[in-house]
């Protein structure tokens, strides 16, 4: 029996031995794929923080080109240097926990150098020196300090606002800012054009767009050779794409374009999730306006700006719905998608007609009024005039307490009124009248609706869009201000727009209404 004991110890004690070495060769094998994992990690970190580095050094240096740009002419350059100017050379800035070095340079090009910054030579003659055409050219790169990630570079040259001694040439700077989104590999810039007391074409699409030795006077700027490119209502209600040459000068505009973009959206039944197909859809830009209504039936808008809409869903039998869409998505493309849920209504409906004019004056209906009806029970209902200055708006049939109010966005005062419906259509008329202390203009003999339009202009205030009515008559009003100058015109059709309308005219403001006989021929 001892004998049998010890020969179990040493059994015993062999495996234990055994299994110790199997840990300390597992640790090992452990200990390598650690080695092996740790080191892929950390060179993934690394490239992870060089990106990083490399994005903030990006937007550090965009944001001093913009900082250079904004600055007057005189002050681009270094204190004592040629040329003199504000800018450091060198400066330091902490972002994120990370210091970035900025360093600026500033030259001279055109003058001393003779560089030709455009294709025809920045004194608008092509193979010829540059005399007197000091345009300034900014690099600026920026680094990460103590990062592995290369430094960002930036270039940009600023036209100088008079050109030199060349008393006899004028030169006109076009800009290009495109409006997000767009997609580089396939919307190249457009061709510019201008056109005054002579016509110029760009040589190529490009961001920036040179005219060079042109006669002197006004120009429109307008694009051709668009490759669907639209100029956008920011630069058209600035103003910039007017433009005057000045001899001895170099004149410069920027103007914002954008590719028109599209919304679908589709209609369903909230109980039944099935389509709705006869519903119209009216939809506004929250920016510009003014509204655009289709067909019933028709869900898709077209050749709209980039921006966020609210759109207006009526159908017959269904509660109207409102909503709000950007367009295109936030992802980019061209286009957005929406759906819109009707409840239907719990009431028998009966249609009501609803005319607006201005001050009773039944030739200038208006096109465009917003009629919008309240209920405490039913909610709202909503209407838009078209150009005969009627809109028709189901309501509950046999139903007091509805609250009427009727505006537009061309400074009459708006209109309200209570109403109560009865078991048959109804009708209900609506007139706009001036507020006190202000000048009424009336416009006839314009392009005449759905298609033609005017627009109007106080001051150094932005255009505004007036809806014209089916006979081409508009009004707007307009506080009194004596000498301020009231700009309007008409167009045709929005194919025309903005480079060529029927017909313009400014008066100034002097205390008293004004009628404009356009006689615009379309």
């Amino acid at each position: 029996m001892a004998a049998t004991r010890s020969l179990h110890r040493r059994e015993s004690t062999e495996e234990a031995g055994f299994t110790i070495i199997e840990v300390v060769i597992a640790a090992a094998i452990l200990a390598i794929a650690i080695v092996l994992t740790v080191s892929p990690l950390v060179s993934s970190m690394r490239s992870l923080d060089r990106s990083k580095d490399v994005t903030i050094a990006e937007s550090i240096a965009q944001g001093r080109i913009e900082q250079v740009r904004a600055l007057e002419f005189d002050d681009i350059g270094h204190p004592g240097s040629a040329p003199n100017g504000v800018l450091a050379r060198s400066e330091t800035r902490s972002v994120e926990g990370a210091s970035f070095l900025i360093e600026t340079t500033v030259e001279f090009v055109g003058a001393a150098s003779g560089l030709d910054i455009v294709p025809q030579g920045g004194d608008g003659v092509e193979g010829v020196f540059d005399i007197g055409v000091n345009y300034k050219h900014i690099h600026v790169v920026v680094s990460a300090v103590g990062s592995g990630a290369d430094p960002v570079t930036m270039d940009t040259f600023i036209a100088p606002p008079t050109v030199g001694g060349l008393d006899d040439i004028a030169v006109i700077e076009v800009e290009l800012d495109r409006h997000e989104p767009f997609d580089p590999s396939i919307d190249p810039e457009p061709v510019v054009r201008i056109a005054g007391p002579w016509i110029y074409d760009s040589p190529e699409g490009a961001p920036n767009q040179y005219f060079a030795d042109v006669f002197e006077g006004t120009y429109d700027i307008s694009l051709v050779t668009s490759h669907g490119w639209m100029i956008h209502p920011d630069s058209i209600d600035s103003g910039a794409t007017s433009v005057t040459a000045t001899l001895g000068t170099a004149s410069q505009r920027t103007i914002r374009i954008y590719q028109p973009v599209a919304l679908d959206v589709v209609v369903l039944d909230d109980d039944t999730g099935s389509p709705i197909t006869d519903a119209v859809l009216t939809a506004t830009d929250l920016a510009y306006g003014p509204p655009t209504s289709n067909s019933p039936g028709d869900y898709s808008f077209t050749g709209l700006v980039p921006d966020r809409y609210r759109v207006d869903a009526v159908a017959d039998g269904y509660r109207s719905e409102s909503f709000e869409v950007d367009v295109p998505a936030n992802g980019g493309g061209s286009s957005a998608t929406a759906t819109v849920r009707l409840s239907p209504q719990a009431f028998v409906g009966v249609d009501y007609d609803f005319f607006v004019d201005h001050d009773g004056d039944n030739d200038y209906h208006i096109n465009g009024a917003t009629v919008q009806i309240s209920h405490s029970t039913y909610g709202v209902f909503v209407g838009t005039t078209d150009e005969t200055g009627h809109t028709v708006i189901e309501l509950p049939a046999n139903t007091s307490g509805f609250s009427v109010s009727v505006t537009v966005p061309w400074g009459q005062d708006p209109a309200t009124a209570s109403l109560s419906t009865g078991g048959s259509p109804g009708s209900g008329t609506f007139s706009l009248t001036a507020p006190p202390v202000t000048d009424v203009f009336s416009l006839r003999n314009g392009a005449a609706g759905p298609d033609g339009f005017f627009e109007y202009k106080v001051g150094s205030g932005s255009w505004v869009r007036l809806l014209a009515n089916d006979t081409g008559r508009a009004t707007f009003v307009v506080p009194e201000d004596d000498g301020t100058i009231v700009e309007m015109r008409t167009y045709c059709s929005a194919a025309d727009y903005p480079a060529s309308p029927a017909k313009t005219r400014s008066e100034p403001l002097d205390g008293r209404d004004f009628s404009w006989n356009a006689r615009a021929s379309c």
